[in-house]
């Protein structure tokens, strides 16, 4: 089992600079299997397949929050071989 989710660095944002954030993949006991940094003036969505491609999800229980509720990242993660347990808003009528 595995959980992924995205994190802004605390302290990250200068004035030159713009925040720094991550998506990663943690197991459920805490531990990071996969980390990378999110485009700047981008979101995770674009990151979700990328970080995923470094990791063997055969048989995997993948935990996404709502953000990651997409039809592509479905598809993608039916394709590994990976089950999911996605949150679905009201914003998504057809899957509720």
């Amino acid at each position: 089992m595995a959980a992924v989710d995205g994190k802004v660095v605390r302290g990250s944002r200068t004035g030159t600079a713009a925040v720094i954030q991550l998506l990663a993949a943690m197991e459920h006991h805490g531990v990071v299997v996969a980390q990378q940094q999110i485009a700047s003036k981008s979101n995770e969505i674009p990151s979700f397949q990328p970080l995923l491609d470094t990791l063997e999800l055969i048989g995997t229980l993948l935990i996404t929050d709502a953000v990651h509720t997409q039809h592509d990242h479905a598809t993608y993660l039916n394709g590994r071989g990976t089950h999911y347990l996605a949150i679905v808003r009201k914003s998504l009528p057809g899957l509720s």
